[in-house]
């Protein structure tokens, strides 16, 4: 009886076990940790005839397909219920590398740290990517990133062409002459047009900089653009951190610590082989991770964390362009089960910038917003991309907070992400689209005009529509 009782335990044991696996095999999340969607299953593909293959086998079972890479889009935007998702990291060879053009060619599950590791070696850089360097090529790609190169805009005006795969599995490529309507929908268009394999992407010379740091009261921060960055030769990159006071009940914004990156000229840099145009590996960032975790919770070491970075931005250095692009990131990876970090966009005309501000300062106070870090940079226009953010010159502002997972929480949140959205179309600027879903229809289609015009399209290329994501579902 014993014997029957411990076999029948173990064997209820080896079901729960076996169900808990399938629902973890199943599921996925992104970097928000608020969107977990039960899937079909995740697949590796090698090569493109695997993918193909893939496509074919969704479409045969009636199944819509998904495309992720980091999953660094916090809206649901690489997944779908039950669809079968395509993760593209093993797709991350280095096709080739033009050293008289300055052009590289890739696959995008390939890293900006990749690239960075290939062509450092030959003295160049990258133009335009994030502020980070742990994100896919293909992730960058689908919601056309942007950098802190003031002289560029968005990722799209350094791809001279992209090979995409199609719903029937056909290898297009797309430039601004040949399929050149796809180019545009493609790059920005969040994995909704195909699946974009390979990339040429233009290159610059990996550039010495001395970094200048100033502090800045933010309401100047519109002529200082104006008047010192664009149009400047001599800066290289450029971004702002605001210095942010969590004790102050009426002006939690103190002021902005600018970082300029001055070009060196040729008789100041260093030979080839100096230390300094070796690439930074990220430092220990378990030490890094756990004094963040504190810092999330805590208003004191919040405002002890400001001091140190208000030394870092004091500090004068003298670092390459690739090791400038390749900050820190690790560390910010956070899983709890009671809260979570989020990332917001928005782009501001250069004029309307203070305005703002002061509006997201009224935001924080009024609902206690646990904000972490707010980043600005200049961009410059571009409206290539169908669904363009900078129609023209912007100032993007970057809010990185904490918040907890409860429902008041969400709610709340919810309801001053809306707040900021509609002041930034107000403003005649607009939100970045890769963050939580929490713009209403007529919410998008102020922001972004085009974004009916744009679904259509989708449906002209994809008329299936296979290719399927919480994003589309929502506002399409």
């Amino acid at each position: 009886m014993k014997i029957k009782k411990l076999y029948f335990g173990v064997q209820l044991f080896s079901i729960a076990l076996s169900t808990i696996l399938l629902i973890a095999d199943t599921s996925i999340d992104d970097f928000s940790n608020l969107n977990l969607t039960s899937i079909n299953t995740i697949k590796y593909p090698l090569d493109y005839s695997e993918l193909a293959a893939i496509l074919t086998t969704a479409q045969k079972n009636n199944l819509k397909v998904s495309i992720a890479g980091k999953k660094h889009s916090q809206g649901g935007h690489t997944f779908y219920d039950n669809a079968i998702v395509i993760d593209t990291r093993n797709l991350n060879k280095i096709i080739d590398l033009d050293k008289e053009t300055n052009v590289i060619t890739v696959q995008t599950g390939v890293t900006w740290k990749q690239i960075q590791q290939h062509i450092n070696q030959y003295g160049l850089s990258i133009k335009v990517m994030q502020y980070a360097n742990v994100l896919s090529i293909g992730g960058a790609l689908s919601v056309n990133a942007n950098g802190i190169d003031p002289h560029n805009g968005p990722l799209i005006e350094t791809i001279k062409s992209i090979k995409i795969m199609n719903s029937n599995g056909e290898i297009l490529r797309a430039c601004r002459t040949e399929n050149a309507e796809l180019f545009k929908l493609a790059i920005g268009g969040y994995g909704l047009f195909g699946i974009i394999i390979e990339a040429e992407i233009e290159l610059t010379e990996n550039f010495l900089y001395e970094r200048n740091c100033r502090f800045l009261p933010f309401d100047q921060y519109a002529n200082y653009l104006n008047n010192q960055i664009k149009d400047n030769p001599k800066i290289g990159l450029h971004h702002a951190q605001m210095c942010i006071d969590p004790y102050n009940k009426k002006k939690i914004f103190s002021g902005l610590f600018i970082a300029d990156y001055l070009k060196l000229s040729e008789t100041e840099k260093y030979p080839a082989t100096d230390k300094v145009y070796t690439l930074n590996s990220e430092p220990n960032s378990k030490l890094h991770k756990l004094l963040f975790n504190l810092i999330r919770q805590s208003k004191p070491l919040q405002l002890i964390r400001n001091f140190a970075d208000s030394l870092k931005f004091i500090k004068k250095e003298i670092i390459s362009r690739n090791n400038a692009l390749s900050v820190p990131i690790q560390y910010l990876y956070y899983n709890s089960p009671k809260e979570t970090d989020l990332l917001q966009e928005y782009f501001i005309p250069v004029d309307k910038i203070t305005v703002f501000l002061t509006y997201i300062e009224k935001l924080v106070l009024e609902y206690n917003i646990n904000l972490l870090y707010l980043d600005l940079r200049f961009i410059r226009k571009n409206i290539e991309s169908f669904i363009s953010y900078t129609d023209t010159d912007r100032v993007g502002v970057v809010l990185f907070f904490n918040h907890q997972k409860s429902a008041q929480e969400l709610n709340k949140t919810k309801s001053w992400s809306c707040k900021l959205i509609n002041k930034a179309i107000s403003l005649s600027g607009t939100y970045y689209l890769p963050i939580q879903l929490y713009a209403c229809k007529h919410m998008i289609e102020k922001a972004y005009p085009k974004i009916p015009d744009f679904f259509n399209l989708k449906k002209l290329y994809d008329p299936h529509e296979l290719f399927f994501n919480h994003f589309y579902k929502k506002y399409a």
